[in-house]
């Protein structure tokens, strides 16, 4: 199988059922399923016609040192309407990822053997739910022990409230502008606002933006009942279904901020208790490489084993769950944080 190599780009699935599975077109009997399928960077949605796997792919890639290494793998093909070719990672097919494996750094692939199977649909996977940029927007303010700070003003060795932890160092900070064209053509990278005390009593006290995959704290019996703690962190873009939480469509342009404790901490940003960046493997993909160069310039296990000391402050609840929390917070007439 031969490819063109285009671009790398962000896909945005279509689950017009929400099932978690993008069905595809089965053109070899005919049956088109409506609703299901992929916008690609150019803003088209597009109908999935095939998909395939093909075993003993390999990927050479360059690992966070500059070296090339190599990953035998099954590849997950999606062929478009258009004729394209989506060539996709799924981690439900390969569990164990190379620790040091970064999409971006791919240097080549050699596809595989074709498995033989026909397949109907594909399925939404943990690492598409991932996001590029975990972090706060310019303007939200933190509790320092000069009191309440901008996020473009803190710098290295700033002491910030935690809520566990009282004061911590920030050890290293880190930002990111997007362009409206940047915005428009990666929809999902759109900033979520949430509306001062959407998520609780005069919480946040003001406005707070967000990236999407930011996590706030979600503090509820109903979070009890369903995972067995009282608090756990959700991504802000699962919770838009609730009333003041939506994503702020009408940005143009946003300077994403992220920084790094020595450990996964809970912070107060607007008054709202959410996350610091959390440095596991997934995290480290996200920056670019020379922020991620940085990070282990101070954290140096981290470049043998990107998940060393890596405990989430809390429990971390993944896409279709946090949106059944959302849910049914809402359909108990109850506050995120009570």
């Amino acid at each position: 199988m031969d490819f063109d190599y285009y671009n790398y780009g962000d896909l945005q699935m279509v689950d017009a059922d929400g099932n978690d599975v993008i069905r595809d077109a089965d053109v070899d009997d005919g049956t088109v399923h409506g609703g299901d399928g992929i916008i690609t960077p150019d803003g088209v949605q597009r109908q999935l016609n095939e998909v395939a796997l093909y075993e003993n792919t390999v990927i050479t890639y360059l690992d966070f040192n500059g070296t090339e290494q190599t990953w035998t793998m099954t590849l997950t093909v999606w062929q478009l309407g258009n004729g394209d070719a989506v060539l996709r990672i799924n981690e439900s097919i390969n569990a164990q990822w190379p620790a040091d494996f970064y999409p971006g750094n791919i240097t080549s692939i050699t596809v595989g053997t074709w498995d033989g199977v026909e397949y109907g649909s594909g399925s939404v996977s943990a690492n598409d739910d991932q996001a590029v940029v975990v972090c706060f927007t310019s303007g939200t303010q933190f509790k320092t022990l000069y009191g309440e700070v901008m996020i473009e003003d803190i710098q290295v060795g700033d002491m910030i409230l935690t809520l566990d932890h009282g004061y911590q160092p920030v050890r290293w900070i880190g930002s990111r502008t997007l362009s409206a064209t940047e915005l428009g053509t990666s929809p999902n990278l759109r900033p979520i606002s949430i509306r001062a005390g959407a998520l609780g009593y005069a919480l946040p006290e003001q406005d707070l933006i967000v990236s999407p995959q930011h996590r706030v704290l979600v503090r509820s019996q109903v979070a009890e009942r369903m995972f067995g703690t009282k608090e756990v962190l959700v991504a802000a873009k699962h919770l838009v279904a609730l009333d003041g939480i939506e994503v702020a469509a009408n940005m143009t342009e946003v300077t994403y901020w992220h920084f790094l404790f020595d450990q996964h901490q809970i912070v107060f940003s607007n008054g709202a208790a959410t996350e610091s960046l959390f440095t596991g493997a997934e995290a480290l993909k996200a920056v670019s490489p020379e922020a991620r160069e940085e990070i282990f310039t101070i954290f140096p296990g981290l470049r043998a084993d990107p998940e060393a000391g890596t405990a989430a402050v809390r429990l971390l609840v993944p896409g279709r769950r946090a949106r059944k929390l959302a849910e049914r917070i809402k359909c108990n007439g109850k506050l995120l944080v009570a």
